[in-house]
């Protein structure tokens, strides 16, 4: 089993790597911020541009659960447009993963908030994730390909050992 699982996870996270480009930061929206201000998340949902600092307040909010659940968190992370981004970029700052090894990065930041919704918003939220542990820790042999290659394949070997699934991942799948 032990050999099993150390080719198999060697044998993923070398299986791929990509780079990700980054997204430039729109200009602000007044009336987004507005929005933010008081609270709303209409927003979000609406894909809307606006500003850092709206950004940085639902960070906040979102780390602090100031008005959140735990399983709000990832959807708000997880949406494929500039605000969002902004705020999932916020949202990791206060996170140090520095001197951490990934798996323990991962876990820490697991714990925070649930991870759900479709395979790609996760893979979105890993992706903000491998960046910011790149940024604790700039003196890794490792790009973000590779981090983001291994969180994935961590979370897929984690899924397999704890989740309900009918077959086990081999070498062969």
């Amino acid at each position: 089993m032990c050999v099993t699982f150390h080719v198999d996870v060697i044998h993923l996270f070398f299986l791929r790597s990509r780079e990700r480009p980054s997204r430039p930061v729109s200009e602000s929206d007044p009336e987004v911020a507005e929005r933010l201000a008081v609270g709303s998340t209409e927003t979000l949902a609406n894909g809307n541009k606006a500003d850092l600092q709206a950004a940085k307040r639902l960070a906040k909010r979102l780390y602090n659960l100031d008005g959140f659940k735990k399983s709000d968190v990832a959807r708000h992370l997880s949406k494929n447009n500039d605000f969002s981004h902004m705020v999932a970029e916020e949202y990791l700052s206060y996170f140090n993963f520095s001197g951490m090894m990934v798996d323990q990065a991962l876990r820490l930041f697991l714990r925070e908030f649930a991870l759900m919704g479709e395979t790609q918003e996760r893979e979105r939220v890993l992706s903000h994730f491998s960046k910011r542990y790149l940024q604790s820790n700039p003196n890794t042999i490792l790009n973000e390909g590779n981090v983001h290659t291994l969180t994935c394949a961590l979370m897929l070997l984690n899924t397999d050992l704890h989740g309900h699934v009918s077959f086990e991942m081999s070498l062969m799948r």
